[in-house]
């Protein structure tokens, strides 16, 4: 979970557990996918404004020679607005108890920043630790979203009795 999310998160949770508890699935299903794809849109727009804008903005701020970090500084964009955009989902597992599934997305997700950051810092410098920041932000959001959809699926056929 990245600083978005973190600033997020508490403003969400207590809906999304309120939900959950009051068992309005769908409510709070649709509350998910507009809070994410409004967060979604709005780091997509960051994100453009710094490809466009980028190079001139650090040159402006921190001096020609620091333009060099622009592809670095587009990388880390990118894994905030994954991070960002998935913000629901903590919350999700949360709201249901689940604090192991987070634990563990989010401790998988470490150790595949780690290990890119081992190997690509040396190969290819700070670009590395964009990439490996990205891979992470994907791992957790897929980990998460995975850990979703297996409690979902199984609280669905346990309610249908399959």
């Amino acid at each position: 979970m990245n600083l978005n999310s973190k600033l997020l998160v508490p403003a969400v949770f207590p809906e999304i557990a309120r939900l959950t508890d009051a068992g309005q699935i769908a409510e709070r299903k649709a509350m998910m996918l507009k809070s994410s794809a409004f967060i979604a849109t709005l780091a997509l727009g960051l994100i453009l404004v710094l490809a466009v804008f980028g190079r001139p903005l650090i040159a402006g701020i921190a001096g020609p020679a620091f333009t060099g970090a622009y592809a670095t500084m587009l990388w880390l964009a990118f894994a905030g607005g994954v991070g960002a955009a998935s913000f629901t989902l903590e919350p999700f597992l949360l709201a249901h108890g689940d604090t192991r599934s987070v634990v563990q997305a989010n401790a998988l997700a470490l150790v595949v920043h780690v290990t890119l950051l081992s190997l690509l810092l040396p190969r290819i410098g700070l670009v590395g630790a964009g990439i490996a920041a990205v891979a992470q932000a994907v791992a957790q959001t897929l980990l998460l979203s995975g850990f979703i959809l297996r409690k979902h699926t199984a609280r669905t056929r346990s309610a249908r009795g399959d």
